[in-house]
């Protein structure tokens, strides 16, 4: 998508350059590095999600494997990896045996690491503005109540401490709390 938009924005800004075809061919090639600059930023950021300092290949197909086996079973994305190195991780699978063979990889490979498990506390938030709380404070605030918002904002503020207090933010939706559509389509 975001490729996409620089195109987008690319095209808009060629008419306003002194010559059109140096202009598209200056920005096709800085389109093409920022797709290069993107994935590196992914395998970075999805490294530290699990742990990893600097990735490398290896590194990047243990991640995408993780990312299949959780897609596939439809694990809940922010408390897989909030609760990875513990026992919790195993329950967002519904069938686990998958998920237990990339563990034994990932823990092997963890053990090169310095503080993996810290690097994972300061990257993987436990409250995320899920749609369906979100939706209740929309619904709420509809009625002149402002204080689901209220409590919404106060645990976003601190997203990566875990509260007894804010733990149903945690919680992905019930069937009946899924939120099919919002206003923006996602």
């Amino acid at each position: 998508i975001i490729l996409w938009n620089m195109a987008q924005f690319a095209t808009a800004l060629v008419v306003l350059m002194p010559d059109v075809n140096e202009a598209i061919s200056s920005f096709n090639k800085k389109i093409q590095k920022m797709n290069n600059k993107l994935i590196k930023s992914w395998e970075r950021s999805f490294a530290a999600k699990i742990g990893i300092s600097n990735p490398d290949f290896e590194d990047v197909k243990l991640i995408k494997e993780l990312l299949s086996i959780m897609a596939s079973q439809k694990a809940d994305f922010t408390n897989t990896f909030r609760f990875l190195g513990t026992a919790k991780a195993r329950e967002e699978f519904s069938e686990p045996i998958e998920f237990d063979k990339w563990e034994q990889k990932w823990s092997q490979r963890i053990k090169l690491e310095i503080s993996p498990l810290e690097k994972m506390a300061n990257c993987n938030p436990s409250i995320i503005p899920r749609n369906h709380k979100i939706e209740e404070v929309i619904q709420s605030a509809l009625q002149q109540n402002y204080k689901p918002f209220e409590r919404l904002l106060a645990a976003l503020t601190k997203p990566f401490r875990v509260s007894a207090q804010f733990e149903d933010f945690c919680r992905p939706p019930s069937k009946t709390e899924e939120i099919k559509a919002t206003f923006c389509g996602t």
